[in-house]
């Protein structure tokens, strides 16, 4: 039987008043990483806001245990 692991990841962005702010190269640098180790994204969803302006994202990845 194939085993699988999985693993999830929170991205933290800034909200401000135009919007939320994504820090595209860090974020894409982060999820390629997890891409060279194997990781496949299979799910996201955002986390309720807290006290601040900090907008939380939660990634699950997925990969085959070798």
């Amino acid at each position: 039987m194939e085993k699988i692991e999985y693993r999830t990841f929170v991205y933290q962005a800034q909200q401000s008043w135009f919007g939320v702010n994504v820090c595209e190269d860090e974020f894409g640098a982060e999820l390629n990483k997890l891409g060279d180790e194997g990781w496949e994204l299979v799910s996201s969803a955002p986390l309720a806001p807290g006290a601040s302006n900090t907008v939380r994202l939660v990634l699950i990845f997925k990969r085959k245990v070798s």
